[in-house]
């Protein structure tokens, strides 16, 4: 595996939101727009020059002079872009997924996840098809949307279990699903969190595999095998190492490579969140 090099590192204060282009809590689309997402206070926006937001996406006007999206966002989690060039923005706190039309500057009701019976929504993840992946935390399912927002696949039945092999669509489970992620081989990834364990949604095969972890909590497997290896019982630290597992094994053959990989690594003083946010860059010949 190529080494990683360090490209910069941004200091968060506990009251820094968006900082040197990069936010606090956001993600990028394929063309290099960021979004910022303000969890608590119910809002995001796209960050444009000089850390300024181009508009936001809330139930209220945020700032004065900065155009505003209407949206009764509810603690927002994830935004993804769709083929049509809308947004999707998924909300934790009423189980919701919100489509924005940036152009028309309106907002819709994507998904209502209580009228089907979810318990939460997690991230909402957009595959090579256009479809939309929607991890259910606590009830541990995951959901695939078509583009009018009907289910069309579910994984897990809502009981909690691990299996460490390969395993069908209809006979896999997860526990507490903390996170999923697009690979750019097309494959949906899981961080499957009380099962202590990064795991693999194949989609051509129609399979689930375990690329890292044992379903047990632990602390061992450092440079060996990633499904050897076993993360702590604490939540920040569990997340961590997984994170470093998930990225060994995911990007461990050539064609998988990103062009950079963002780490967040938390210290806590007092009662205050301190942040950094480590980019990391890989040689441009792999990528």
């Amino acid at each position: 595996m190529a080494d990683w090099t360090i490209d910069r590192i941004i200091h968060f204060g506990p009251r820094d939101f968006v900082k040197n282009g990069v936010s606090h809590f956001g993600f990028h689309d394929g063309i290099g727009n960021r979004y910022a997402i303000f969890h608590q206070k119910h809002f995001l926006g796209l960050v444009g020059e000089n850390d300024r937001l181009e508009w936001t996406v809330a139930a209220h006007q945020v700032f004065e002079g900065t155009p505003n999206i209407v949206a009764k966002l509810d603690y927002p989690m994830y935004i993804d872009k769709l083929p049509d060039g809308t947004l999707v923005v998924s909300n934790f706190g009423d189980a919701r997924l919100y489509r924005i039309d940036v152009e028309k500057k309106k907002a819709e009701l994507f998904v209502d996840g209580s009228r089907i019976g979810m318990k939460d929504v997690g991230n909402c993840v957009v595959d090579k098809e256009g479809l939309v992946w929607v991890n259910e935390v606590k009830g541990c399912k995951i959901w695939r949307f078509d583009s009018t927002g009907k289910p069309v696949l579910t994984l897990g039945n809502g009981a909690p279990g691990f299996q460490s092999d390969m395993v069908d669509f209809g006979e896999v489970k997860f526990s507490w699903i903390y996170d999923i992620r697009r690979g750019p081989d097309g494959n949906i990834y899981v961080l499957d969190s009380k099962n202590f364990s990064v795991r693999s949604i194949d989609l051509k095969r129609c399979v689930v595999s375990t690329l890292a972890g044992t379903g047990k909590a632990g602390y061992e497997g450092d440079d060996g095998n990633a499904r050897n290896a076993t993360f702590g019982s604490d939540p920040e630290a569990r997340f961590a190492r997984a994170l470093t597992a998930f990225a060994h094994a995911r990007f461990s053959k050539v064609e998988f490579y990103f062009c950079s990989l963002r780490f967040s690594m938390f210290s806590r003083t007092g009662r205050s969140l301190a942040f950094s946010a480590l980019i990391l860059s890989l040689p441009k010949a792999l990528i």
